[in-house]
């Protein structure tokens, strides 16, 4: 297959970011330029019949978002429409080249394969930057609000006071650690990655929807390699996420386990799933004062986002608007949706979700009990417990648009193309209650979160 070699590389590129430090890179259209081999690639397997010419399943929803953002964006805001196209087309982009890429449970095991490696050298990353000592971290005036990494100086320091002297006037200063390519911790040594995975609560995300796949491969061939895989991303990745103080990221922990171990063992299962999540529980998150705070910052941008839909409630204030009418970002996906492209844009994105769900279920429920079908079922149980794992993460992180959440989307889609391939019989119906479901799923979250928020004083 031509086009999996791009899609592997641009999905390394996407989570590592190389183009932002390795020198040479750093003037090359990288992602521009890989989405187009991938594509060239995605051309020549259509040409040779490697692939089939079947649409996944989300493909129109995709469109349907993408374009549906940039007529709210143009109804609801005075921003350059252009400018927006260029940051969203990532995201529906990387779904629609690794659905239409994997198209066979081959193809999907080398994407997640991939996928695991990269988390496992992103989590030695972490554990590389949560090892190191406190110093000086020199940003630009106010770049430490907006999270920037900064440029290490060497200085010790216990906290940020201490970076004062001796620090170059006209820059602010925070005591924190520096990891690998010019990584660094945020908000007392939380660590991080850079680029999309720079705040702590996405990187643990990206981490924890990784250890369904590792649980899946290992299921799939229990080889000493792949027990070793296994072991390391339960192992390392668990302990990056206690160390990024992540409450999100140990729902996503819990959410993946639970639904991985309660299909394969029942009740049973839930309770094996708590066990393995149990560290992160108990050692990870923030407490006390200042895990307070938090709740009440994301609870008041709840509220604003559910105001701005009240206003706009068809088209919302347009993609990327929100930072425009609240100091902080909506902490929840389906708000964001809501408030930036109103109901329609809500509906959409509830539809993905609603359509990645019945693609796994009811492959597992048709293969459950077909032996020489494992590798269907097996693969819809691994894809469920990351479902699981991503609405935790997208009911309390704003990932509508986010680029790690497109691409496991992306993997249903493969899985769904990847069924349909070795069972042309398998069809994904869809009717009026499907849409009255999806319709129904956004009325719950709507209302269900305004009466949340009044009743919390918002």
């Amino acid at each position: 297959m031509f086009s999996l070699p791009g899609v592997l590389t641009l999905i390394a590129f996407v989570y590592l970011r190389p183009h932002e430090v390795v020198p040479f890179l750093r003037s090359v259209p990288c992602i521009p330029l890989l989405f187009a081999i991938s594509l060239l690639g995605l051309v020549l397997d259509l040409r040779l019949r490697l692939v089939r010419p079947w649409p996944a399943p989300h493909a129109a929803l995709a469109i349907a978002i993408f374009l549906w953002a940039l007529v709210a964006t143009t109804l609801g805001a005075t921003v350059s429409v252009s400018q927006v196209a260029a940051a969203l087309i990532v995201s529906p982009a990387l779904y629609f080249l690794v659905a239409q890429s994997a198209q066979s449970f081959r193809a999907l095991e080398s994407v997640c394969l991939v996928i695991v490696a990269i988390v496992l050298v992103l989590s030695v990353m972490g554990l590389v930057q949560a090892q190191a000592p406190l110093q000086c971290i020199r940003v630009e005036p106010g770049a430490a609000a907006a999270e920037m990494a900064g440029v290490p100086e060497g200085r010790s320091c216990a906290v940020a006071n201490d970076c004062d002297e001796g620090g170059e006037p006209g820059f602010e200063y925070v005591c924190e650690k520096a990891g690998l390519v010019g990584t660094t911790s945020i908000g007392g040594s939380r660590i991080r990655y850079r680029g999309i995975l720079q705040d702590p609560n996405e990187f643990a995300l990206a981490i924890g929807l990784a250890l369904p796949l590792a649980l899946t491969l290992w299921a799939r061939r229990r080889s000493l390699l792949s027990s070793l895989i296994l072991v390391a991303v339960v192992g390392l990745g668990g302990t990056c996420i206690i160390l990024t103080a992540s409450r999100t990221g140990q729902m996503v922990a819990v959410a993946v386990a639970a639904a991985y171990f309660a299909v394969r063992f029942g009740w049973k299962g839930i309770a094996l799933g708590a066990v393995l999540a149990a560290p992160a529980l108990i050692f990870g998150g923030r407490s006390g004062g200042e895990a307070s705070a938090s709740s009440q910052e994301r609870l008041e941008a709840w509220a604003v986002g559910l105001r701005l839909w009240r206003e706009s409630p068809v088209w919302g204030v347009g993609q990327g608007q929100f930072p425009e009418h609240h100091y902080i970002t909506a902490h929840n996906s389906f708000v964001l949706a809501a408030a930036e492209m109103g109901t329609v844009g809500l509906l959409l994105f509830v539809g993905f979700y609603y359509l990645a769900f019945k693609v796994v279920l009811t492959g597992m429920r048709r293969y459950r009990q077909v032996p020489e079908a494992a590798v269907a079922y097996l693969w819809g149980r691994g894809l469920l417990a990351v479902l699981c794992g991503m609405v935790a993460g997208t009911f309390f992180l704003s990932l509508t648009y986010h680029p790690v959440i497109w691409l496991f989307f992306g993997l249903t889609g493969a899985y769904a193309l990847a069924v349909r391939n070795h069972d042309p019989d398998w069809k994904l119906s869809l009717g009026r209650r499907d849409l009255g479901a999806v319709i129904g799923i956004a009325a719950v979250l709507l209302v269900g979160l305004q009466v949340y928020t009044r009743l919390k004083g918002f």
